[in-house]
């Protein structure tokens, strides 16, 4: 194991200490070996001792997996970054720069895994004293073979004396294509795995719902709430799934928060009084924090959106024969979104901390117009930065057309849940009828009643109903925090459902 380690510690490039790590498993697994044993001597029962018997490797199998996964995300995340790197590089080489260069810009623009192969290649440089060992001693160790070629080719054309420009030109225009492609395929797999997962459970719970009442075994009912708390493990993978280079991620202020706590006190309060007339309380949380949310995303959004628009027309300036200060100065004066705006009036007044709290992308743009106001303003550079985020544009629409199925989903949640309510009704409204009017009695069976069916259905349309609220504002808006649009359907399916139980039964 320690073997391991050590081989992920050097490919991730880790300072891990592998000595106290391997200590503290070998402590771990001969504490637990004797749990098998005792579990015997307790319950006089062989077989929970033989299930037993692999708790002790659990310490080793969950360090190696720790390993791998740690190694995994060094691979992923460099190979998300490294498109927009070459991009940095092409500018950089526009002005006479090199590698090295753009590796110490790379910090400065939010590509911080970049950043952190830069530490470890200059780390490496005090024992091989040159840069370019370095560079592929650190390609050789690296779990990316994307980035190992990409090093190892740069390296070789620079030993030669070739032409960097070219190579660097092709190579972005390669990894740019692949980026594309890798985004727009991640989009639809995740929406198509989504929208088949919700569906099926839906269907589930509400086919075991229906077959429950039939049965009059109402028990089984308040595992449905159960059932349903899968989607929010489905929220959490599909959150990661989403690479960071595009997901919206907000930090919010104590008055969120505290709104929050409020509105929950209130729920509290609520169901200790009022009982199952106190669910509909259970609307308040996403309601109030999507009203808190809503500009802020919409704003953040809008800024993605017309970045591409930003970079033209500072390119369009710069081409006109004006300094990239100045192209600044002129393009504030265009209807961009508030946030944009305040960013470039940053920018314009040289501030190093320009404080852009919004998704990365949005950090990387606004990096690297800075940086090239200290580089220079080479105009193609300019052109090939509105291209890419022309690709990033076209790829961000594409995920939020193709998420519309699951917002019909989310929309037609309420009329679902309210027609399962009204069904329910009439069920137990004619069981109660035929038991109560019949000439004789039915052994074992008993009148049912509403309330047994409808709390828990109440919890469980909640929970999915928040649950495809959140899915369909990631997937649309590429942000955890849903706008009102998404989460109008929750208050509608509470209010539905009461209103399926006040409507008089035709039985």
């Amino acid at each position: 194991m320690m073997d391991y380690l050590s081989k992920k510690a050097l490919a991730g490039g880790y300072s891990w200490n592998i000595d106290k790590i391997s200590s503290l498993v070998e402590v771990l697994t001969y504490s637990l070996m004797p749990i098998p044993l005792i579990t015997f001597l307790l319950t006089k029962s062989l077989f929970p001792s033989l299930i037993l018997i692999p708790i002790p490797a659990l310490p080793i199998l969950l360090t190696l997996i720790w390993a791998a996964y740690s190694v995994d995300a060094v691979k992923e995340n460099i190979e998300w970054e490294l498109p927009f790197f070459v991009v940095l590089l092409d500018i950089i080489h526009d002005v006479g720069g090199d590698i090295t260069h753009a590796f110490e810009v790379s910090g400065r623009i939010g590509l911080k895994w970049i950043s952190r192969e830069w530490s470890l290649i200059r780390r490496y440089s005090l024992t091989t004293n040159s840069i370019t060992k370095a560079m592929q001693l650190r390609a050789r160790l690296h779990p990316s073979i994307e980035f190992q070629r990409f090093i190892n080719g740069y390296v070789s054309v620079w030993g030669y004396s070739g032409d960097l420009g070219n190579y660097v030109r092709s190579v972005e225009s390669t990894y740019l294509s692949t980026l594309s492609n890798r985004l727009s395929s991640l989009s639809k797999q995740i929406i198509d795995i989504v929208v088949a997962i919700v569906s099926s459970l839906i269907v589930l719970i509400l086919f075991v719902i229906i077959t429950t009442i039939l049965g009059m075994n109402y028990a089984i009912l308040y595992l449905m709430p159960a059932i349903a708390l899968l989607l929010p493990a489905i929220i959490l993978r599909v959150y990661q799934s989403i690479p960071y280079i595009i997901r919206i991620d907000l930090t919010h202020d104590k008055t969120t928060y505290a709104i929050l706590g409020v509105s929950i006190l209130i729920i509290a309060i609520s169901l200790m009084y009022l009982g199952i007339k106190g669910v509909i309380s259970l609307m308040l949380p996403p309601l109030l924090f999507s009203v808190l949310v809503t500009r802020r995303v919409n704003d953040v959004r809008s800024s993605l959106m017309a970045l591409p628009d930003l970079i033209r027309d500072v390119s369009e300036v710069v081409k006109a024969g004006l300094s990239i200060g100045a192209a600044f100065e002129r393009v504030l004066d265009n209807p961009y979104p508030r946030p944009l705006i305040t960013y470039l009036q940053r920018i314009n007044q040289l501030n190093d901390n320009v404080g852009i709290n919004g998704p990365w992308i949005m950090r990387f743009a606004i990096g690297i117009l800075r940086e090239l106001s200290n580089l220079g303003s080479p105009s193609r550079a300019l052109d090939r930065l509105v291209e890419v985020f022309l690709e990033l544009k076209t790829i961000i629409v594409s995920i939020g057309y193709g998420s519309r199925s699951l917002q019909l989903l989310n929309y037609s949640l309420p009329v679902i849940f309210a027609g399962v309510t009204y069904i329910s009704r009439f069920i137990v409204s004619t069981i109660s009828s035929v038991i109560s009017n019949a000439p004789y009695s039915f052994v074992g069976l008993s009148i049912p009643s509403i309330n047994a069916v409808l709390m828990p259905l109440l919890f469980t349309a909640y929970i999915i109903s928040l649950s495809v609220s959140l899915l369909a504002s990631l997937l649309n808006n590429l942000t955890i925090n849903p706008t009102i649009k998404y989460t109008l359907p929750i208050p509608l399916t509470l209010v539905l459902m009461f209103m399926a139980v006040e409507m008089p039964v035709l039985a």
